[in-house]
C-alpha cells in the first residue's frame, strides 16, 4: 500500500477525552467565570461533554463553582458558572540587580502580592539557596505555601536542562565564582509546588507573547527578541517553543554579524549582535560626534546617562543624529535576522524590552534591509510587533503562561 493510501488515524475515545478536557481547561485560563453553554458555543464541543469535563476539574479542584449566570433571552433556569480555583497559586521569581523579586499570582495571572529577596553579600550558590529559602519562609502564609501549584524562576544566562546547571550568570553574587547555580536545588526550595520551571528570562518573557498572540502563533513560525542586559528570545513553531539540546536556541545576541569587530564578547566571539548594538557602543557612537550630539535633542544630558529609549524617542521626534543611530541598530538587527531566516524562517517577530520602544525609522530600516535579501519572498509581509509592557509584567505573565503550559501537558490532570 502506498503512503498516500494509508487510512487516517482516528482518535481513540481516551485521547479524544483528554483533548476535549485540555480545550475546556484552556477556556478558563484567562480567569473569567464561564458556563458550560458558553464554552460549548466557543469550542463546538457538546454541552454534555463540556459539563463532564468541568465535573472532572471540580474533582481535582482546578475549578470551583462561581454562582449563577444570566438566563437566556427566553428565560428559564440560570446556568451554573465556574472559575479557576482562587485558592491555588503560582509564584514568579525574577532575578534583578538588587535581588530576587517574588510575585505571587492566582492561576489566571492576577498579581496578589510581591516582595524582594535581596542578594546581600552572596558569594556562592550556597548563599543564594539559603537566602531564597529563608525569604520564602517569611513571604508565604501557611495556606499560600500549601496551595502553591507552581513556581517559575526567570534568570539571565543559559539554563542547561541536560546538566541541570544555570551557566554564565553571576549577577546574584558579589564576587566571581566558578560555580553555577543548580536547577534542582532551586526547585527543592518549594517542595509543595507540583510544577517547577527554571528558565532564561528572555524565554519566559517570550511565553507572555505566546499568551497574547496564541491564535497567531498556533500555525506559524515566530520569534521574540528580548533586549535587556543582553539579547535573547524565544523561537516558536506551531505554538511550541523550541529549546535545542543545549538550551541555546534563542541566544540571538550571539549571532556573529561582524567578525572583524575588535570587541570580544563574553561568549568568546568577536562581532556578536549583542556587542554591536550594546548601549555602551551606542554611547561611544554619540561621543564620536560630540559637536552634533551637543546640538541634538539628547545634548542636554551626559552621554553616560543615555538609554535606548532616549534615542528612539528623539528619533521619533525628528532628531537627525538619533535617527542615524536608530537606523544603525536596525541594520545590525537585519544582519542577524538574515541568518535566522535561513535557519528558522519566521513569519512573526515580537520585540520586547528596550527595543520594543523602537521608532518608525528603526522599523522602516529593518524592513528595507530584509527586502535586500533576495532569497526572502518579495510578496511576503513580515509581521512586526512591539510589546511595550514592563519587564516585570512580561516576565510575570510569561511565568504564568509557562506554568499553565506545564499543566496542559500533564496527562494526569486530564485522566480519571
Amino acid at each position: 500500500m502506498e503512503n498516500g493510501d494509508r487510512p487516517s488515524q482516528v482518535a481513540i475515545p481516551k485521547e479524544l477525552k483528554v483533548k476535549n478536557r485540555q480545550t475546556v481547561l484552556t477556556s478558563f485560563l484567562r480567569g473569567e467565570p464561564l458556563t458550560a453553554v458558553e464554552i460549548s458555543e466557543k469550542t463546538r464541543i457538546s454541552r454534555q461533554t463540556v459539563q463532564k469535563s468541568i465535573d472532572h476539574f471540580l474533582g481535582n479542584q482546578l475549578l470551583v463553582p462561581f454562582g449563577k449566570g444570566m438566563s437566556g433571552s427566553l428565560g428559564g433556569k440560570r446556568p451554573e458558572l465556574y472559575v479557576l480555583n482562587p485558592d491555588l497559586y503560582f509564584l514568579a521569581i525574577q532575578n534583578r540587580e538588587g535581588g530576587f523579586v517574588f510575585s505571587l499570582t492566582n492561576l489566571a495571572g492576577m498579581s496578589l502580592k510581591s516582595g524582594l529577596c535581596p542578594h546581600g553579600d552572596s558569594k556562592s550558590p550556597e548563599d543564594i539557596y539559603r537566602s531564597l529559602a529563608a525569604y520564602a519562609e517569611s513571604f508565604f502564609s501557611q495556606q499560600e505555601r500549601e496551595n502553591l501549584l507552581g513556581v517559575c524562576y526567570s534568570l539571565g544566562g543559559v539554563v542547561d536542562k541536560r546538566t541541570g546547571r544555570i551557566r554564565y550568570n553571576l549577577t546574584y553574587m558579589t564576587m566571581p565564582s566558578e560555580e553555577d547555580l543548580d536547577y534542582q536545588r532551586l526547585i527543592e526550595i518549594f517542595p509543595t509546588a507540583r510544577y517547577a520551571i527554571v528558565e532564561n528570562d528572555a524565554r519566559i518573557a517570550a511565553f507572555a507573547s505566546l499568551k497574547e498572540h496564541a491564535e497567531l502563533f498556533e500555525d506559524m513560525q515566530a520569534i521574540t527578541v528580548f533586549a535587556g542586559v543582553g539579547i535573547a528570545g524565544g523561537f516558536f513553531s506551531d505554538g511550541k517553543m523550541i529549546f535545542g539540546c543545549h538550551s541555546l536556541v534563542g541566544e540571538i545576541g550571539h549571532i556573529v554579524v561582524d567578525p572583524s569587530d575588535a570587541e570580544c564578547c563574553k561568549c568568546g566571539n568577536h562581532g556578536c549582535l549583542e556587542r554591536l548594538v550594546s548601549i555602551q557602543r551606542i554611547r561611544a557612537l554619540l561621543k564620536q560626534d560630540s559637536e552634533r550630539y551637543a546640538q541634538s535633542a539628547l545634548g542636554g544630558r551626559p552621554i553616560e546617562s543615555i538609554e535606548y529609549t532616549d534615542v528612539f524617542e528623539a528619533s521619533g521626534a525628528g532628531d537627525a543624529l538619533s535617527r542615524e543611530v536608530s537606523v544603525y541598530i536596525a541594520r545590525w538587527f537585519a544582519a542577524a535576522l538574515k541568518s535566522i531566516f535561513v535557519t528558522f524562517d519566521p513569519q512573526i517577530i515580537v520585540f520586547q524590552g528596550y527595543f520594543a520602544f523602537a521608532d518608525e525609522y528603526f522599523k522602516a530600516a529593518l524592513l528595507e534591509e530584509v527586502r535586500k535579501f533576495l532569497y526572502y519572498p518579495s510578496n511576503h509581509k513580515l509581521e512586526l510587533f512591539f510589546d511595550r509592557r514592563s519587564w516585570a509584567e512580561v516576565e510575570t505573565v510569561g511565568a504564568v503562561a509557562a506554568l499553565s503550559t506545564k499543566i496542559l501537558e500533564d496527562i494526569h490532570v486530564f485522566t480519571d
